[in-house]
């Protein structure tokens, strides 16, 4: 094959000047036959118009100044998406129909979501400068590169993996963060009381009887006992820490730390652990009252707690105890946390409450 000249301007610039090119475009104005270029120019001119559509082509869409991402075509991202977008990077959106997403962040370090309503499944491309997340209300998913989905409605959340890996994180998923690999997925459900309940048409009142009037004299009649009304069920631990997460996140702490009191109090319940350590935190961190705490976090320790909550309440309850001005007994916990975990993530800070340097 024989190559072209180097460079192609030079053959365009001798072979071709603007006077010939006005007097083509003249020609066919008035309808006269349009002359031929000689065979040279036309392989040339060809040849540099296919190698100008290949450059365009092949050209990557200029980046942002600021490293954000654009769509493919080189357009800057728009606030809301509800229609499949392909992006600069390669990366993929596609939501589902119905589906509302709206972009929080787009920068050279991060991109980030929020999905408000529906589905929508995410193609990142793996190895990039940005970190992906997406934010659903009960869950946040964090990913680097990978194949996911996220479907969001009112009762719960879910994330289900295709293609490598994502974090899932939020205060209803279990130990408030989740590893899912590919073929893994999770449901991240809605506090019942969160969830509308369908209202009920209100029945109809039954009508009194009305007694016929007696003949005189009147005998003595004894009315009959009415039965007591059952008592409504009484609420588990894990109705009421849902209720108690309603009140402090309307803004009552007081209301919350009485209702975490009572699931605290149920022996038995499997739920019970976690209300007291959750009560330690919540007099300990906003209600300021350390010796409340310290009971709270006593009690946790009494009951079943997974061993990393275990953790935390031993050295909760050291910090809650110098609070409170119990140096001796501060000293006596933190000896207990220290010999429990030597090498525990809590070390430095037990030693620090209870005096220790």
């Amino acid at each position: 094959m024989s190559e072209l000249p180097d460079p192609i301007s030079d053959v365009l610039e001798d072979t071709v000047d603007e006077a010939r090119v006005h007097r083509l475009w003249r020609g066919i104005e008035q309808g006269r036959p349009r002359r031929r270029w000689p065979a040279p120019v036309a392989v040339v001119g060809l040849a540099a118009a296919a190698a100008l559509v290949l450059w365009i082509a092949s050209r990557p869409p200029t980046p942002a100044p600021d490293g954000s991402l654009a769509t493919a075509g080189g357009a800057p991202l728009a606030s809301v998406v509800e229609q499949t977008l392909e992006l600069s990077d390669g990366s993929r959106v596609v939501p589902e129909p119905g589906a509302r997403l709206e972009l929080l962040r787009n920068d050279g370090r991060a991109v980030s979501w929020l999905l408000v309503r529906g589905a929508a499944r995410f193609e990142v491309t793996p190895g990039g400068p940005r970190t992906w997340s997406v934010e659903a209300g009960l869950a946040t998913v964090e990913v680097v590169g990978t194949v996911f989905t996220v479907s969001r409605r009112e009762e719960a959340v879910e994330v289900s993996v295709e293609r490598g890996v994502v974090l899932v994180r939020g205060d209803r998923v279990p130990d408030r963060a989740r590893r899912l690999t590919a073929g893994q997925s999770l449901r991240v459900d809605a506090p019942l009381a969160a969830v509308a309940p369908t209202p009920r048409a209100a029945e109809p009142a039954e009508a009194e009887p009305v007694e016929p009037p007696l003949p005189e004299p009147v005998a003595p009649t004894v009315a009959e006992p009415t039965s007591p009304r059952p008592a409504p069920p009484a609420l588990d631990a894990a109705a009421l820490l849902e209720q108690a997460d309603l009140a402090r996140g309307a803004g009552h702490p007081e209301e919350a730390a009485r209702l975490l009191a009572r699931a605290a109090a149920l022996d038995g319940d499997p739920d019970a652990g976690l209300a007291a350590f959750t009560l330690g935190r919540l007099e300990l961190d906003q209600l300021g009252r350390p010796d409340r705490a310290e009971a709270a976090f006593a009690r946790a320790l009494a009951l079943r707690l997974p061993p990393r909550l275990r953790e935390d309440a031993m050295a909760r309850r050291v910090d809650a105890l110098a609070r409170a001005g119990r140096a001796a007994e501060a000293r006596t916990a933190a000896d207990a946390y220290l010999a429990a975990h030597p090498n525990g993530r809590h070390v430095q800070s037990v030693r620090d409450a209870a005096g220790g340097g």
